[in-house]
C-alpha cells in the first residue's frame, strides 16, 4: 500500500516508531512469538507506552494465528479470561465517565 520510498516509511501515519499514541484508550495486544506481527506488537506497545497509554501485552509463545479464537486450546480460555479483567478494571477507572 506504500510506494518503496524511504519517506513514507517515515510517515506517522505508516510507521509505529513515528505515531503519537498520546490520548489512545486503555489497549490490549495479544500477540504469539511465531505470529508474522510479534515484532510489530513489542514495537506497537512499547511506543503506546512511551505515549503516556496504559497498554498491556500477552505474549504466548508458538501459538498459531488467532489462537485466542480456537476453544479447545488452554490458552484460549486464559485470553478471554484477561480480557473480561482487563476491561472490568477499565469500568472501575472509568467509572465517572457515563456514555449515554
Amino acid at each position: 500500500y506504500l510506494e518503496n520510498k524511504k519517506e513514507n516509511f517515515s510517515n506517522k501515519y505508516a510507521s509505529i516508531k513515528n505515531a503519537d499514541y498520546t490520548g489512545f484508550p486503555p489497549t490490549l495486544i495479544v500477540v504469539s512469538s511465531s505470529e508474522v506481527l510479534y515484532e510489530d506488537s513489542i514495537l506497537l506497545h512499547n511506543k503506546m507506552t512511551q505515549d503516556g497509554v496504559d497498554c498491556r501485552l500477552l505474549s504466548y509463545s508458538g501459538m498459531i494465528h488467532a489462537f485466542p479464537f480456537t476453544p479447545f486450546l488452554p490458552e484460549s480460555k486464559e485470553v478471554f479470561e484477561y480480557i473480561k479483567m482487563f476491561f472490568k478494571n477499565i469500568e472501575i477507572i472509568h467509572s465517572n465517565f457515563k456514555i449515554k
